[in-house]
C-alpha cells in the first residue's frame, strides 16, 4: 500500500510533506522534485477560467509522459511545467504564446523551446487530445541517448561516404590504368605488325 493510501491524502500533499521532512531532519539529499507540484499554481496564473482544472490535468499527464520518456532527467521543473502547460493549452484551444508561459514559469525561451523539441521527438506528440488521454505508448529513450545515437549514425554515415568516395576513386584509377594498358598493348601489337611487314619486304628486295 502506498503512503498516500495509508494517510488518506492526495499525492500532492504527500509530496510536499516528504520535501519538508527532508529539510527538517537536515539531510543532504538529491531527489527529483516532481514538476506536478507546480502545475496547478502555474495554471491558475495563466487564467484558463473554468478549464483550469482540465488544462492542469492534461499538463500533468504530459509531465507523466515526459517522465516515462526520461525527458525529466537533469531538467528543472519550471522548464518541464512550461512546456507541458503550453502544449496542454493548445490542446484545449487556448491561445497562449511562449512569452505568456515564460512570464509565469520564469525560464528562458531557449529552455522552453528545447523541452518542446524533446517532447516533439516522441510518438506521443502526434496523438490527439482524446488519444493522449487514453493511449499509453511504450517508453522512449532519454534525449541524451538519442542525441548520442544520432551523432554515431552521422559519424558512421560519414565514414561510409568516405569509403564509397575512396572506392569510386579507386575504380576510376583502375579504369584509367586498364585503358592505358590497352592502349599500350595496341601500340605494341600495331608496332609488331609493321615490323613484320618491313622484314618481309626487306627479304623480298
Amino acid at each position: 500500500m502506498s503512503r498516500s493510501s495509508k494517510l488518506v491524502r492526495s499525492s500532492l500533499i504527500c509530496s510536499f510533506t516528504k520535501k519538508k521532512e527532508y529539510k527538517l531532519i537536515n539531510i543532504f539529499y538529491l531527489f527529483f522534485l516532481d514538476p506536478c507540484l507546480y502545475i496547478e499554481k502555474f495554471a491558475r496564473k495563466l487564467e484558463f477560467g473554468k478549464e483550469t482544472k482540465a488544462v492542469a490535468r492534461t499538463a500533468t499527464r504530459i509531465l507523466q509522459r515526459m517522465n516515462k520518456d526520461s525527458i525529466h532527467i537533469g531538467r528543472r521543473p519550471s522548464g518541464l511545467c512550461g512546456a507541458a502547460l503550453l502544449i496542454a493549452a493548445r490542446l484545449h484551444e487556448f491561445n497562449r504564446s511562449p512569452a505568456d508561459i515564460i512570464k509565469i514559469v520564469k525560464v528562458h525561451e531557449s529552455t522552453l523551446r528545447k523541452r518542446l523539441m524533446e517532447f516533439g521527438d516522441t510518438p506521443s506528440s502526434a496523438l490527439t487530445l482524446d488519444e493522449f488521454e487514453t493511449v499509453d505508448l511504450e517508453e522512449e529513450d532519454p534525449p541524451a541517448f538519442k542525441a548520442a545515437r544520432k551523432k554515431d549514425r552521422e559519424r558512421l554515415q560519414g565514414v561510409l561516404n568516405s569509403l564509397i568516395a575512396k572506392s569510386a576513386k579507386a575504380d576510376l584509377v583502375r579504369e584509367s590504368v586498364t585503358n592505358c594498358c590497352r592502349q599500350k598493348d595496341y601500340r605494341i601489337d600495331a608496332g609488331s605488325d609493321i615490323s613484320c611487314d618491313v622484314g618481309r619486304m626487306s627479304t623480298e628486295i
